[in-house]
């Protein structure tokens, strides 16, 4: 009995030992880069997707693309942002082009990101998200996650501005989050989380406020 016990841990720890040099010696895969331009072609985004790290020897490649994206934006040709990050998955994640596969330029330096099929769904409830810079300095980026698949970045919003973003967001959904760029500082992520709270309803308003500490997210009642 105790040799059988042996021989099973041997092989056992022969199996474990092989998934793990497999995974070491698994190339890593190159990143993945494609760019958006505004309609005017003033601001220009290059994103890079990076695939996630393997759980499971097995697993192909292309399942696991695109789950860590960052960002380096230009206006007219000149560097405005750089190595923004805008989705951090793993490999248990959608890929970011599975959950944002189309976008919308709402204006110049203001794009949409999003799964319009999501947004369709008729549980969906149409709101807006109200974004102000209450800072005395302009706002060089402004990143804007809306539920599952909804994301918003934008550029240069001078003091004082006042920005209406249109959303449709199921109620388990209903979480708005936002971090941002002021002159060479980050603003941190921030959140406001109201699917515990009564659902919104038709016309609901969020409200993203930027200063010079950070940001606040909060819905009006």
């Amino acid at each position: 009995m105790t040799s059988r016990i042996l021989a099973v841990s041997l092989i056992i720890g022969a199996i474990a030992i092989g998934i793990a040099g497999y995974a070491i010696k698994r190339p890593r895969q190159p990143a993945t880069m494609w760019t958006i331009q505004s309609p005017h072609q003033v601001y220009r985004i290059d994103f890079a997707g990076l695939p996630a790290v393997p759980s499971w020897p097995f697993t192909k490649s292309h399942e696991l693309k695109n789950r860590r994206i960052t960002a380096n934006v230009t206006k007219n040709g000149t560097a405005l942002v750089q190595a923004a990050l805008v989705y951090d998955g793993d490999a248990y994640d959608s890929s970011f082009t599975t959950l944002y596969p189309d976008h919308e330029w709402l204006s110049e330096s203001t794009v949409h990101l999003w799964q319009k099929t999501g947004s369709q769904n008729p549980r969906a409830i149409p709101g807006e998200i109200i974004l102000t810079n209450e800072s005395r300095q302009n706002l060089k980026y402004a990143y804007i996650a809306a539920g599952k698949t909804n994301l918003f970045l934008l550029f240069e919003i001078t003091p004082e501005d006042r920005i209406t973003l249109p959303v449709q967001l199921q109620h388990w959904e209903e979480v708005i989050g936002c971090e941002g760029k002021i002159a060479d500082r980050d603003l941190s992520y921030s959140s406001g989380n109201f699917s515990l709270s009564t659902a919104g309803k038709a016309g609901t308003r969020y409200r993203v406020r930027f200063d010079e500490h950070g940001c606040t997210v909060t819905r009006d009642e």
